[in-house]
């Protein structure tokens, strides 16, 4: 598989996370440091909205959660260090969980982290992105945060970030990185004192950022499918990607309505889970076949 693949199977795992829920977000956020590693952690958050959800929540095998991420993680620095020639691993793999009372209701908090080995490219400064070859895309309610460390300004940066503080850059979703992108460059700063950079952050923010939300993928699943105890193996959680044929059934519903379709519409015509049409629509979009536009509250698939 390649790492263009690879990526866009973990475009998959948001979709199937963020779209089910309103209330629901994620986000990821990369700590670069001065020897090029950087560690990794993802938060996601989601309503809880009866004493069922709470107690599955409560109830999640935490090891199959870290097991599944884990995996992916793996798979991702391998793509990585095949596409950059640097020998990129990852560890230290963990997971938390707790639930927040707020005054709009309970929420379920899970923390993936871990940390990558060779994450950004270091020379004269460090530079970030070159793992990110087939892209990234930020759901409604994602955010992505970039951290450098201490004693580098930024060079460059692309594209701007939302967000600009000190040391960190944040973009928000809904957002689609190209190829490389986020890319930052990052300089030490000079003795008459500039400020320090943003290079380090986005290495590894493509690759390793959707396998965070592998793990998310099965907190979702254990919440949805109530659970209570069970693991996600016991539950029959695949994590798998989308079958040949798929792609050509929403083409075709796609053609047969004239070229554009809400996209509630093709999960009524095509008998896929709303879950499973988010992600083959986020493949044809990534393939460049498709457009979505927003109406209101739904979305309108078209063809290119």
């Amino acid at each position: 598989m390649s790492n263009r693949q690879n990526c866009t199977l973990l475009f998959f795992f948001i979709l199937i996370v963020v779209t089910p829920s309103a209330d629901a977000g994620t986000t990821y956020r990369i700590q670069v440091h001065g020897d090029g590693s950087a560690s990794w952690t993802v938060e996601y958050r989601t309503l809880l909205d009866s004493p069922e959800d709470v107690s599955a929540f409560e109830n999640l095998s935490k090891q199959g959660i870290v097991r599944g991420f884990e995996t992916l993680m793996k798979n991702v620095t391998a793509e990585a260090s095949a596409a950059t020639s640097r020998s990129i691993s990852a560890s230290n793999f963990k997971s938390t969980s707790s639930t927040l009372t707020t005054a709009t209701g309970v929420y379920g908090v899970m923390l993936l982290s871990c940390d990558w080995s060779n994450f950004a490219r270091v020379g004269s400064g460090i530079s970030v992105g070159d793992v990110f070859v087939g892209g990234l895309y930020l759901s409604k309610d994602d955010a992505l945060v970039l951290q450098y460390p201490g004693g580098y300004q930024v060079s460059s940066v692309s594209p701007q970030p939302d967000k600009a503080g000190a040391g960190e850059l944040s973009w928000y979703g809904m957002r689609s990185f190209a190829p490389g992108e986020p890319r930052l460059e990052i300089a030490k700063t000079t003795e008459t004192g500039s400020a320090q950079s943003l290079t380090q952050y986005l290495a590894a923010v493509g690759a390793a950022l959707m396998v965070i939300v592998a793990g998310v993928f099965l907190i979702y699943r254990f919440l949805k499918g109530r659970g209570g105890t069970r693991s996600a193996q016991e539950q029959g959680i695949e994590l798998t990607g989308i079958e040949i044929g798929e792609e050509d059934r929403i083409i075709a519903i796609l053609r047969e309505s004239g070229g554009a379709v809400y996209q509630s519409d093709i999960v009524q015509k095509s008998g896929f889970s709303k879950s499973k049409v988010s992600a083959i629509i986020q493949s044809l979009h990534t393939k460049d076949l498709v457009v979505k536009v927003k109406k209101g509250r739904e979305n309108l698939i078209r063809l290119k």
